[in-house]
């Protein structure tokens, strides 16, 4: 596996995987590969990695760090009770 820094053939796979990772989400407008592209088209977006895995591009850090947080318990069974 290659961690690198997306390119411009990545584009489109990461809105893809954008949209799979927000739809049906219970705080999403379904709107975040908008807002992805506005912030790379502003340049302020601050990072952006894909995972290389034999010739397939996952988009990493929206899964971890935004997606996963935000799920219910009911969505999220292993999230330990408080």
């Amino acid at each position: 596996m290659i961690i690198r820094k997306e390119e411009n053939k990545d584009l489109e796979a990461i809105i893809q995987v954008t949209i799979v990772a927000f739809e049906n989400h219970p705080i999403s407008r379904e709107t975040e590969h908008f807002i992805i592209n506005a912030l790379r088209a502003a340049s302020a977006l601050t990072i952006s990695l894909v995972a290389e895995i034999i010739f397939t591009l996952i988009f990493l850090l929206w899964k971890w760090a935004f997606v996963n947080p935000f799920q219910d318990e009911k969505q999220n069974p292993t999230k330990q009770q408080e």
